[in-house]
């Protein structure tokens, strides 16, 4: 039985709205590159949607896992901060290729004026940027694409960044992708939640535009 714990989205059937999510799957061995049988568990990362997920047992869901696995499931329990659920579909046993265009840096941020000047910056120093204003376009934004870097934020609305670091780190096709953290949390107390998966860099906020952009130049050198 393969074990899996990870970052995902879980699509409620009426609810247009993804919900991030702690995974964790059991699988029965893989057949043909497939797990034909395989069931789990997620908890809420955001206590705002509790009232989303209570009473839906019985109903089907779409989860996306931040790996870009996604299969459709049936949800077997429910409570205001769990589901319980069976695949309904078999779940490829690796990672998809990442089909969607490429940028130089994802800016991870939640503050709007924060993010904008960060991408005026970056965007004057001649690179490709994507804003996402949330994790849960941030874990979709990543099973898209994959970007040369990432400014990010760890406080964000619906989850928080240490776990999108860790889920990157664990994603074979981004794990090299380097991270430079942007937050206003203390270094000390953020590397509390990190795991071992360390960022590339951390600056705190807030934090002088440039020094941003001369990171970045550091990491993945300058525009072409």
């Amino acid at each position: 039985m393969e074990k899996v714990k990870c970052i995902g989205l879980l699509r409620m059937e009426g609810h247009e709205r993804p919900l991030p999510v702690h995974v964790s799957l059991s699988m029965h061995a893989a057949e043909g590159g497939q797990h034909l049988k395989w069931y789990g568990d997620c908890h809420l990362c955001d206590p705002r949607d509790a009232g989303t997920v209570a009473a839906q047992a019985g109903y089907h869901a779409n989860i996306l896992l931040g790996d870009g696995r996604k299969a459709r499931v049936l949800v077997t329990e429910a409570s205001q901060d769990r589901m319980g659920f069976v695949g309904e579909e078999p779940l490829a046993q690796s990672a998809p290729p990442l089909e969607g265009e490429g940028c130089d840096v994802l800016i991870i941020e939640d503050e709007m004026p924060v993010a904008k000047v960060l991408e005026k910056y970056l965007q004057v120093a001649g690179y490709s940027t994507r804003v996402c204003l949330d994790g849960a376009s941030a874990v979709l934004a990543l099973t898209e694409m994959r970007p040369r870097l990432l400014l990010l934020d760890l406080m964000l609305p619906d989850l928080r960044g240490w776990d999108l670091l860790v889920t990157l780190r664990s994603h074979p096709l981004l794990k090299d992708v380097p991270v430079v953290v942007l937050s206003a949390i203390d270094e000390g107390r953020g590397e509390l939640h990190f795991h071992g998966h360390e960022p590339d860099a951390y600056l705190r906020k807030p934090s002088d535009v440039h020094k941003v952009v001369e990171r970045v130049q550091e990491f993945i050198g300058p525009a072409e």
